[in-house]
């Protein structure tokens, strides 16, 4: 991702990036919504890949937006990350099986 002239590049989305994102605010499931929380997305990962604190990373874009650039490409390169992680692609795949379902045992029915 381009910000600022400076081309910035979202490291390996491993477990430690997933908590890194997390601690901005973001959870890695969000990216099945992100119109939700577009912002937030963009900010989380402009910190990743800068290796800023949340509030940094939000003045970075916020003087990439007023001086005139765009973040064109910015959410695509982000998919692209989370989709070619391996870590996210396991921790997807164990979250769709379905859990067994436990019947909880009924008490007997008393007789009269």
């Amino acid at each position: 991702m381009k910000i600022n002239g400076k081309e910035y590049k979202i490291p390996e989305i491993g477990f430690d990036a997933v908590c890194q994102l997390e601690e901005t605010g973001f959870s890695l499931f969000d990216i099945q919504n992100p119109k939700k929380k577009f912002m937030t997305i963009i900010r989380a990962f402009v910190a990743l890949a800068t290796g800023l604190e949340p509030e940094d990373a939000s003045h970075l874009i916020e003087q990439h937006l007023l001086g005139g650039g765009k973040m064109d490409g910015w959410m695509e390169e982000i998919v692209k990350a989370v989709e070619t992680s391996g870590f996210f692609q396991a921790v997807m795949k164990k979250s769709q099986k379905k859990a067994p379902i436990h019947v909880a045992e009924s008490e007997p029915t008393p007789t009269e």
